[in-house]
């Protein structure tokens, strides 16, 4: 069923949308700024829309979306999923049809209307604010002086200590008398007590200009109180106290990570990698093995971690350093013994020499062969093979492939002796349980 197409009409104290059952009142700056939603007969309820309303040069942005994706309610607030709709930008989603585009031309000509009556100076400070906007300029309207004071912060320190201040202090929940209050604190009073918990964990001043270097996604609570447990960190704090530009995904990383592995290039090499989630899993994984091992690896994972210069040599370097310190402890002993042409490849010497022989890439597996979840068997016959075991939670270890040289496919009759070996190798009590073995289909790549 197609969602209600919203329509749009300029009335003497605000620009309204009727969307279905709802109705948005953007109050114009000329009256009352602010924006109200309501539901059918009820009261109006405050809501600050989460799309940009303009952008860094004060300019009408086109990222208006359809009411049902509009803002967040001061009821519904979700630090953690910030709305985003299916904005109607420029080659993003055109209008489907005739009626459409001048639904969009009429939305932009009143929009552009509404935002020429703020004055152009105040456009241009809250563009910078990204999903702040509509907040910082419902502070504007109340206390003129805010923008001036954010013009000077943006020439300073630039807009994230200010986002981090609205962030921490809830300011999308609090009652315009309460929002008031706040504006005047951020003007007037000591930085240090206008964010939650600075000073309990760390410097203030180093605190302050951190928080300043916050990239707009990460303008959140969640981040934000992420932040100040990384600064109650000594050694990380001063990592982070040199870098530029502070994003979610590093902060996210940093904060996982023990101080001792937090390298002071780790995160300029972090803001240059597209997946920072598959690198914090290999980092937490090198983490919880150096600590792990009985040796004191310690200094020389750090030494080799500071001389990496790019994003693609970290990932490189901390998959080596996972699969070295697997290697030392060894392969775990194989699920059932070598028995006549299966051959059970019982360390990492010998997954590499039956990857060179065999001439495939099985080596790639052995942080999943020293973890216990995957092990090799080599078919010593006419008809060469490499044999895959996987293990799952409910049925244990199955075969889940078996390829000749470079890959090839076998003869039936190799593939056949070979899974009535692997059914032969598990004791005969489970040999029942095993019947179903050699059913999934892995390719084991060159």
């Amino acid at each position: 069923m197609a969602e209600p197409l919203p329509a749009f009409l300029w009335e003497r104290d605000a620009l309204v949308e009727h969307y279905g059952a709802r109705r948005y009142l953007y109050g114009r700056w000329d009256q009352l700024f602010g924006c109200w939603v309501t539901d059918r007969d009820q009261r109006p309820r405050s809501l600050y829309p989460s799309w940009p309303l303009v952008d860094a040069s004060g300019r009408l942005c086109l990222g208006y979306s359809s009411a049902s994706c509009l803002g967040t309610d001061v009821d519904d607030v979700d630090d953690e999923c910030p709305d985003a709709g299916p904005f109607w930008r420029d080659g993003v989603q055109a209008p489907a049809d005739l009626a459409a585009l001048d639904l969009r031309c009429t939305a932009e000509t009143l929009f552009q209307r509404y935002v020429d009556l703020i004055p152009c100076p105040i456009r241009t400070v809250v563009g910078r604010f990204g999903e702040w906007q509509w907040l910082i300029l419902s502070m504007i309207w109340r206390e003129q002086a805010f923008a001036d004071f954010l013009r000077a912060e943006l020439d300073g320190i630039g807009p994230g200590f200010v986002a981090a201040c609205l962030a921490m202090n809830g300011a999308e929940r609090l009652t315009s008398a309460e929002r008031s209050g706040l504006c005047r604190r951020i003007m007037f009073d000591k930085r240090e007590t206008l964010i939650p918990g600075v000073g309990e964990t760390c410097s203030p001043r180093s605190a302050v200009a951190v928080f300043g270097k916050l990239q707009p996604d990460a303008w959140r609570a969640r981040t934000c109180r992420d932040l100040l447990a990384i600064l109650s960190d000594r050694s990380k704090a001063r990592i982070i106290s040199r870098d530029h530009a502070l994003t979610p995904g590093t902060i996210e990383v940093l904060r996982r990570l023990p101080g001792w592995i937090c390298t002071g290039n780790l995160p300029r090499l972090l803001d240059g990698l597209e997946d920072v989630a598959d690198v914090e899993r290999g980092l937490v994984a090198l983490v919880e093995r150096v600590e792990g091992d009985a040796g004191d690896l310690r200094d020389a994972v750090v030494r080799s971690l500071r001389h990496v210069r790019t994003g693609d040599q970290l990932v490189s370097k901390i998959e080596d350093w996972n699969t070295r310190i697997g290697e030392m402890r060894g392969v775990p002993a194989p699920p059932f013994p070598s028995a006549g042409p299966l051959r059970a490849l019982s360390s990492a010497g010998m997954i590499r020499a039956e990857a060179l022989r065999m001439q495939n890439c099985i080596v790639h597996y052995l942080p999943e062969v020293i973890a216990g979840r995957v092990y090799f068997y080599h078919w010593d016959a006419a008809e060469q093979a490499c044999v895959m075991l996987t293990r799952t939670r409910s049925r244990g270890w199955r075969m889940s492939d078996c390829l000749g040289i470079r890959n090839e496919s076998l003869a039936a009759s190799t593939v056949a002796r070979i899974r009535a070996s692997v059914r032969a190798g598990f004791p005969p009590t489970r040999r029942r349980r095993r019947s179903s073995l050699c059913s999934a289909q892995l390719t084991l790549p060159l």
